[in-house]
């Protein structure tokens, strides 16, 4: 029992045992200042108070539970990116070929008769001159340059034999040559003269 049924309880009690006293101090009174001429029954009714629980409290009503809340939507997947479309290969650039070096001829057709003439003169000069005894084999390319008197301005290796002593010999050559014929048209000449020797005793 909870504690507010048991001062209810105590209360009820209380009450009835005070009615019942002063029903019988009433009546005690009442039968000394006015005795009965005969005797009279007197019927005493005894109320007692049926113990009233009182009416138990409702009971609270039960909150309501809190709807869930919603899940949230899963966010859409990043769509993936495109992979990038592969460059095209460039297609290898073939190698230019190379064009065939011109003849004696062909060079020889590209200037005028007069230059000509002047080239044949000078070859033949070299031709000409006299060479000094060797013991050598090998080749030599030189390039010299006349100028118009036939003056010797520049003279140079641009092919060695691989032997020292054989392009001193080409060299001293075209020098033993010179000089040379005039030019025809009074400017300066540049020639390439290979120097070929055989072994000599």
């Amino acid at each position: 029992m909870t504690k507010r049924r048991w001062r209810w309880l105590v209360t009820a009690v209380f009450l009835s045992v005070a009615i019942h006293v002063g029903v019988f101090l009433l009546w005690d009174v009442l039968r000394s200042k006015y005795p009965p001429s005969s005797p009279v029954e007197t019927s005493v009714t005894i109320i007692d108070l049926a113990i009233i629980e009182p009416e138990p409290e409702p009971e609270p009503e039960p909150e309501p539970e809190p709807e869930p809340e919603p899940e949230p939507e899963p966010e859409p997947e990043p769509e993936p990116e495109p992979e990038p479309e592969p460059e095209p290969v460039p297609e290898p650039v073939p190698e230019p070929v190379p064009e065939p070096e011109p003849s004696e001829e062909q060079r020889l057709d590209q200037f005028s008769p007069e230059v000509l003439s002047y080239t044949r003169q000078v070859l033949l000069r070299i031709q000409r001159t006299p060479q000094v005894p060797y013991h050598l084999r090998g080749r030599a390319q030189l390039r010299f340059v006349l100028s118009p008197t036939g003056q010797i301005l520049d003279l140079r290796v641009i092919r060695s034999s691989g032997d020292a002593r054989l392009d001193q010999l080409a060299m001293d050559h075209i020098r033993r040559a010179a000089p040379f014929p005039a030019s025809p048209n009074q400017e300066d000449s540049e020639f390439n003269f290979e120097y070929v020797t055989s072994s000599r005793r």
